[in-house]
């Protein structure tokens, strides 16, 4: 196994997953697996949210999460890392960036955290989405922690259509990702045994439960009452007003996705979207997992 690291672009998706995987860390150390989530990587002394941008090696509270991760390291067998902060916060100024680039500081910031873990082999885990879908997603998650609450300026004039996943792929294996693991966000449900064998081994993923989400995102509903009130909040209560929203119209699991962009702009998602994870698949280093791969 070596070190598995799971970047999870997608929140609720990741959330899920995380708690799943906290279900069998008991079965996980007893096969000297160290599984390292959010609770143990954004705590003192190891909170990496800001220490993987730019050059800080020569700081002290990089040494000294250097020093801890590599003492994990060290002290098991194989690791598991997941962490949806490892390419980057969700700010559009550094999340969006030009001709379609996403994370754009992700190959630094990958690079950065396989300097501080001195790993020398790494297989990366990550979900892929429909550009569409998955901007609305990233817009309602920014929106819970007091965000931009209208689409048009926190997208800032970036192309959902031009949303470069080959482009964020071929940055991760060029910060030293020695494979990278791939799936559709769309396909969860079919692949999700392989990739749990994929991510824990074949003994670990036939334990590991699938709980029920507790996160759930954003109904529709809040969305329009969100909508409705926004050019009336200030910049400080934007938070308030997307927890009451969230509140009154909680959203359901099988409620209807949100949906914001024109459905002419999904269609083209769509349709760029397959020719990507096309390229994807093709690329040297990348391993696609699809339904039809699925014991």
């Amino acid at each position: 196994m070596g070190l598995h690291i799971h970047v999870g672009v997608h929140k609720t998706a990741t959330t899920h997953l995380q708690r799943c995987i906290n279900a069998v860390e008991p079965q996980l150390m007893d096969r000297d697996i160290m599984f390292l989530g959010p609770q143990t990587l954004r705590a003192n002394p190891v909170d990496l949210r800001s220490l993987l941008d730019g050059d800080r090696s020569a700081t002290e509270r990089w040494r000294k999460t250097r020093d801890v991760l590599r003492g994990l390291l060290a002290d098991h067998r194989d690791t598991l890392i997941s962490e949806e902060l490892l390419l980057g916060g969700l700010d559009p100024a550094r999340f969006l960036g030009r001709d379609g680039q996403i994370y754009t500081t992700a190959e630094e910031r990958l690079a950065n955290l396989f300097r501080l873990l001195g790993a020398r082999e790494a297989t990366l885990f990550l979900a892929l989405r429909s550009p569409a879908d998955f901007l609305t997603s990233v817009f309602a998650e920014q929106m819970r922690f007091g965000g931009e609450l209208n689409i048009a300026e926190y997208m800032g004039g970036f192309d959902p259509v031009l949303l470069d996943w080959p482009g964020l792929v071929a940055r991760l294996l060029k910060a030293g990702a020695t494979t990278v693991v791939c799936w559709r966000y769309e396909d969860l449900a079919a692949v999700r045994s392989k990739m749990l064998r994929r991510l824990l081994g074949q003994r670990i993923a036939g334990l590991t439960p699938d709980l029920r989400p507790v996160r759930l995102g954003l109904s529709r509903a809040a969305y329009r009452m969100i909508e409705k009130n926004a050019a009336s909040v200030a910049v400080d209560e934007r938070q308030e007003l997307v927890a009451r929203a969230m509140k009154a119209h909680p959203k359901r699991r099988n409620d209807p996705p949100l949906r914001i962009f024109d459905p002419a702009i999904h269609a083209l998602c769509e349709q760029g979207y397959d020719r990507d994870c096309a390229r994807i698949a093709a690329m040297p280093g990348v391993e696609f997992l699809r339904p039809a791969d699925t014991a």
